[in-house]
């Protein structure tokens, strides 16, 4: 089929395609059509224009490498998925910065200005360390449901644990990662 014709292919014959040559057309053109719906959902979110278009820009690079390992069923429920907890996970990332650019102030540091990149060095070595503190199925899921952003049903299959124990090492897992952050706070 030319090229010309791949706007009349449906979501899942373009993933279909790029799956089978990795061509970067075919997911550009899947990205296309809802290039301007996760552009709308970044502004919701971030409220700012240059965020938003970072974000999606962002969002774009993760799909080249997702697409070829990830099932993706409805693409267009995905990438919203994908979008906004991208948008949310910035969001929580900045409102961290805040508050400990805050702390630092209140606490009379706040000559010592540091930068944004070396605050959110010291967010992810806290939640490392963190991570690291887990029980050993804990930090196993977090790590294959959160950092690798696999399904439940993925992190089941590759850790052998149950659906159930998925949910519940997740569930502990975060609980656990609030207490032992917010001691370090």
């Amino acid at each position: 089929m030319p090229i010309k014709d791949k706007h009349i292919l449906s979501d899942a014959e373009l993933l279909e395609r790029y799956r089978q040559d990795a061509g970067g057309h075919w997911l550009g053109t899947l990205f296309e059509r809802y290039r301007h719906l996760v552009f709308g959902l970044c502004m919701k979110y971030l409220k700012d224009r240059e965020d938003a278009k970072d974000a999606t820009n962002a969002i774009f690079e993760k799909l080249i490498s997702t697409m070829l390992i990830q099932e993706v069923k409805t693409f267009e429920h995905w990438i919203y998925t994908v979008s906004r907890n991208h948008c949310l996970m910035k969001l929580r990332t900045d409102q961290r910065q805040r508050v400990h650019i805050s702390k630092m102030k209140i606490e009379g540091n706040d000559e010592e200005e540091l930068s944004s990149v070396e605050l959110r060095e010291m967010n992810l070595n806290q939640l490392e360390t963190a991570i690291n503190e887990l029980s050993k199925a804990q930090k196993e899921c977090v790590l294959k449901f959160y950092i690798e952003e696999k399904s439940y049903k993925e992190v089941s299959e590759e850790t052998g644990f149950s659906l159930l124990e998925v949910k519940s090492h997740l569930q502990n897992g975060k609980r656990n990662l609030k207490i032992i952050l917010s001691k370090t706070a």
